[in-house]
């Protein structure tokens, strides 16, 4: 008899197994993305401060398989406002196989041209059980630099 006990959150997910000899069950490619420590929907760069016109905030995403079989990721795609884009990138460069406790690192750059919210999406397609499809919601907020006293 095989038994598996499963707990998941947004930010981690959890596959054990052992058949009745004790020896591990190996499960299936499980995915625990990581944005920056925060559960916040839309994920902000800057922790939601906002990023001065003129210049550039960073925003860093992490996918651990945390399954022991590899996962396979086929694509890392970004839409939506031309403000945010996906560089520096992917690492490992996509499609990427993804072992047991490694990452997926995503780097996205956001480059507001006037004040106010932009948004746009981050999908991750994988091969995992819990999460095939990560789609994460980015916003950037552009704000005018204090002009001091």
């Amino acid at each position: 008899m095989t038994m598996r006990a499963f707990a998941f959150s947004l930010l981690s997910a959890l596959a054990v197994g052992c058949d009745s000899g004790g020896t591990p069950v190996p499960s299936l490619p499980t995915a625990s993305p990581n944005v920056g420590g925060t559960t916040a929907t839309p994920f902000p760069f800057n922790g939601g401060a906002g990023v001065n016109l003129g210049t550039s905030g960073f925003a860093s995403i992490t996918v651990q398989n945390i399954g022991s079989q590899d996962m396979v990721v086929s694509s890392v795609t970004y839409t939506g406002d031309a403000a945010i884009s996906l560089h520096p990138g992917v690492s490992p460069a996509t499609p990427a196989t993804i072992p047991f406790d490694k990452f997926l690192t995503v780097g996205l750059t956001c480059t507001p041209v006037a004040a106010g919210t932009v948004t746009g999406t981050l999908d991750i397609k994988n091969n995992s059980t819990n999460l095939p499809d990560i789609s994460i919601v980015m916003s950037c907020l552009g704000v005018k630099p204090d002009a001091g006293p």
